[in-house]
């Protein structure tokens, strides 16, 4: 039997809204480094809005008033 891992790995997703479609992602952790190795490549589509679920890590990484 494959051995199971211990820590599982998350694809974060960033999409349009508007238009729905797929606009970047990432691959790794449910952490900080991940979380800011994607919205550090998203300041380039001018982000005014996130929506995202109640994962502490936004609090800290996004600017007020922007999720």
């Amino acid at each position: 039997l494959p051995e199971k891992k211990s820590e599982p790995l998350w694809i974060w997703k960033a999409w349009d809204r508007a238009s729905g479609q797929l606009v970047d992602w990432e691959c790794g952790g449910r952490d900080k480094a991940t979380c800011e190795r994607l919205i550090k490549r998203l300041t380039r589509w001018r982000t005014r809005l996130y929506g995202a679920d109640e994962y502490a890590v936004y609090d800290v990484l996004l600017p007020i008033g922007q999720l």
